[in-house]
């Protein structure tokens, strides 16, 4: 081996990894703007309207009295709020079933949420895919790199 074709292997192996990493990357960078675009607004909208569908469907929460002393207000702002309870899907349909806007919040604020959460996912599978691709480009493309130089260098006269 040349010289001249060691350096054409490693001119070649290094130009077609920055093309193909690059191409994976348009994807990725098209799949985030078409989720920031279109999947975030569904989720916000959804997200808000159908959480306000679940309080309806919560019994009212027990409230809490407040503390009588000033380091015992202080100390209940650094308190960890109870962890929120959804409530089954039955059950928000059943309350919000009764006429037929409650029906369509369900259905309406349900198939936004749904959207753009499949929206979110597509775009989080997109970028996995693209990661995984990128590394082993990148690590095919040293281990040809560091192939050539092993054979043009330690087994020159190797056939």
């Amino acid at each position: 081996e040349t010289v001249e074709t060691f350096l054409a292997g490693v001119i070649f192996a290094v130009a077609s990894n920055f093309i193909l990493i690059g191409s994976t990357k348009l994807v990725t960078v098209v799949a985030t703007y078409g989720d920031v675009l279109f999947g975030f607004p569904f989720r916000l909208v959804g997200g808000a309207g159908w959480r306000a569908l679940e309080e309806k469907a919560l019994p009212p929460a027990e409230p809490t009295p407040p503390p009588a002393d000033a380091m015992g207000r202080f100390l209940k702002l650094f308190e960890k709020p109870p962890p929120k309870v959804e409530p089954p899907l039955e059950q928000v349909w059943k309350v919000n079933s009764e006429n037929a806007a409650g029906v369509a919040a369900v259905v309406g604020f349900g198939a936004l949420r749904a959207v753009g959460e499949a929206s979110g996912g597509l775009r989080r599978g997109i970028e996995a895919v693209d990661f995984f691709v990128g590394r082993y480009l990148l690590l095919t493309t040293v281990g040809y790199v560091g192939l050539k130089f092993v054979h043009y260098k330690l087994f020159d006269p190797f056939p």
